[in-house]
């Protein structure tokens, strides 16, 4: 990012030297993307659809509020920039819905530990035992 003015027109031309500023825009979004690709897998995993889709939701009408601005005064660094908004907003969502599933996980296993309901039945019938499996 720091080499990109120089490097830029280094490799390209000077006539490519005008991509740098949105060029430079987009690098807020490519760092947020990331991390939000990975919450989409790990929701898509736990079978969170409800959650990814408000995550889409949230980006959307981030995008929107922040493209119109950006339209309005022509400006593609702004275009850029409300890419950036619009993946920070989708991360939040996320990241939020990501917190709460593994929060009741948490939970869940604090429930079923030692001490609980379902931890004495266990105990009493003693340890499952593996069960065969059919041959041939």
């Amino acid at each position: 990012a720091v080499a990109a003015p120089r490097l830029v027109p280094a490799l390209f031309g000077p006539a490519f030297a005008e991509a740098v500023p949105p060029f430079l825009a987009l690098l807020p979004w490519l760092v947020l993307q990331h991390p939000s690709a990975v919450l989409q897998g790990a929701l898509a995993g736990a079978d969170r659809s409800r959650a990814l889709l408000a995550g889409n939701l949230a980006m959307a009408a981030a995008l929107a509020a922040a493209l119109l601005p950006a339209l309005a005064l022509g400006s593609v660094v702004g275009c850029a920039l409300a890419r950036a908004v619009a993946e920070a907003a989708r991360l939040v969502v996320l990241g939020c819905a990501a917190r709460g599933q593994f929060l009741q996980r948490s939970r869940k296993r604090l429930r079923t530990a030692h001490g609980s309901p379902h931890w004495r039945r266990w105990a009493d019938r003693g340890c499952p035992r593996a069960r065969p499996t059919g041959t041939g």
